[in-house]
């Protein structure tokens, strides 16, 4: 019995032994790692990995992911503000906030500790404002050459894109640079959101066939009207011409368009060309012009959309 327990406690003891060795040291990062920074002038990334590259973009994310919540609740608490005391024609909504360059973020602790390293990140307010404060400064230049068109009423369809646009960046980067403790004069241009309407454009069509013209014009009106109210009034006009020929291969159509705005200066022009030879001439001419007019909508849908 004796010999029973002396063997019953020698295991015991190996087996304890055992169970200790596989037992981890609970790892603790150095005391730097979660202190609390007073200083509101920047922001603060940590992040940990046993790879120092990746620790670092762990940090840099963190600290990223620090920014896009600051703002972009200062942000959200402004535009609520807005939308409960005014009332605008314009949807003012939750932009999507553009990271600023990574190169200015800095590593200002590097520590290996137990074979973990640990990193803080951080990046001044004062840098990152740099490049929205010239943004702010280019885009009130193009909302005041807007402003100062004669014809705002008027505008072409992409000078439309580019107010509306304009207006809602502009309240956007304003709430931004405040939330980065920028000191700047709000300027305030909702009031160019009332000509925020689809544009108006005046169609002067010619064929080199009369017997075409009304079928030319009509078509191009169906393509065009998908983008503007056509107005025969209207400052902004379209200048189309077609030059209509048949053959013994079919029937050839070539188009030159050009778009002016509201000053008389071409902003946009093009050309195109369809050629069809499985009917006569009317119906392939008539095939011709849908293709043609299909061609200057997508095109000029293209532009408009353009940067």
């Amino acid at each position: 019995m004796r010999n029973f327990l002396y063997i019953f406690l020698v295991f015991a003891c190996i087996f304890s032994a055992c169970s200790q060795k596989k037992i981890k040291k609970v790892q603790s990062p150095p005391v730097w790692y979660f202190e609390h920074i007073e200083n509101t002038n920047n922001f603060y990334g940590y992040g940990s990995d046993q790879n120092e590259a990746k620790a670092k973009d762990i940090a840099k994310n963190d600290l990223l992911f620090q920014l896009r919540l600051k703002v972009q609740t200062q942000m959200q608490l402004a535009l609520n503000h807005k939308n409960m005391h005014t009332e605008t024609k314009f949807p003012f909504s939750m932009p999507t906030l553009a990271l600023p360059n990574v190169k200015l973020v800095r590593y200002t602790k590097v520590m290996r500790h137990e074979n973990i390293y640990y990193v803080r990140a951080e990046i001044s307010k004062s840098d990152i404002a740099i490049g929205f404060k010239e943004e702010h400064r280019q885009t009130i230049k193009q909302l005041e050459y807007l402003k100062n068109l004669h014809c705002l009423k008027d505008l072409n369809a992409k000078d439309m894109n580019k107010l509306e646009k304009n207006i809602k960046y502009l309240h956007h980067l304003q709430i931004l640079l405040q939330s980065l403790g920028e000191k700047i004069k709000a300027e305030d241009y909702s009031s160019l959101a009332s000509y925020i309407q689809k544009p108006k454009l005046q169609i002067l069509a010619h064929t080199s066939d009369e017997r075409y013209q009304k079928l030319f014009y009509d078509t191009i009106y169906k393509e065009l009207a998908k983008i503007y109210n056509i107005d025969s009034s209207a400052e902004n006009k379209a200048v189309v011409f077609a030059s209509i020929e048949h053959g013994v291969k079919g029937s050839l159509l070539n188009a030159a368009f050009s778009l002016y705005d509201c000053k008389g200066t071409m902003v946009y022009k093009t050309n195109l060309s369809s050629a069809y030879n499985s009917r006569g001439p009317y119906e392939n001419t008539r095939y011709n012009m849908t293709k043609v007019g299909q061609g200057i909508y997508q095109q000029l849908n293209t532009w408009l959309n353009a940067q």
